[in-house]
């Protein structure tokens, strides 16, 4: 049994190989990306593909560390155990954002973007890598949900801190009610097009058992949405 175990599994990271590198070609060819193994001094868009052997989750993790963003597609997590594996793993221990791509894709990355925002040490890290997504938005919208005067003011000291940089950002202060901060966050996006955010801001024992922000958007956006731990 543990054979036929061992068979199968060999059988699908084959059949995804295959299917990750035909696509790699299509995408390449038809928007001229130049393929390269080593950095060439020329400039413009490249790209280069690996194959590598050995357990997908470390794999990717240790490679996410000489990353600058890592990119993974959201329903691929859904459906595949190992996959799901490999995005906590490249979260909680890759040392760098996550940009999680929607079911379908996403048209681009020139919309409005939102953050939400707690105060916590791991939104920080999130909004420092965003500053690219930042600086190029068209509107920026703070997010913050809680209870009483403590959204707006969170809100509004994201606000201050991006106007340091040059940034003009919209606050939003939502009260979470009955339904849960998740919900309600999804529900104050309005038309955004990248939602920026801190990951597992609670332990994630907690989220496992409680369920959490984080489970509920990454179950649920419909939006690209830049992580950080």
């Amino acid at each position: 049994v543990l054979q036929e175990i061992m068979a199968a599994a060999e059988r699908e990271a084959a059949q995804r190989a295959k299917a990750s590198r035909a696509l790699f070609d299509r995408v390449t060819a038809a928007e001229g990306v130049r393929l390269v193994e080593a950095p060439d001094g020329q400039g413009g868009l490249t790209a280069a593909f690996e194959e590598a052997l050995g357990r997908e989750d470390e794999m990717v993790a240790r490679r996410a560390r000489l990353s600058d963003l890592i990119v993974m597609g959201n329903h691929e997590a859904q459906k595949s155990v190992s996959v799901g594996m490999t995005l906590e793993a490249v979260l909680l221990e890759g040392g760098r954002p996550l940009l999680i791509a929607p079911p379908g894709g996403a048209a681009d990355f020139a919309g409005p973007v939102a953050v939400a925002w707690n105060g916590s040490v791991e939104a920080s890290r999130a909004v420092a890598a965003a500053m690219p997504f930042l600086s190029a938005a068209p509107r920026i919208t703070v997010v913050a949900v809680g209870e009483d005067d403590q959204p707006t003011a969170l809100a509004q000291g994201l606000s201050r801190f991006l106007a340091w940089h040059g940034l003009e950002a919209e606050t939003k202060a939502v009260r979470a009610g009955g339904e849960g901060v998740g919900p309600a966050l999804l529900a104050a996006l309005g038309d955004a097009g990248l939602l920026v955010m801190g990951a597992y801001t609670h332990s994630r024992f907690r989220q496992l058992v409680f369920g959490g922000v984080t489970r509920h958007v990454l179950a649920n956006a419909g939006l690209p949405v830049l992580v950080s731990h």
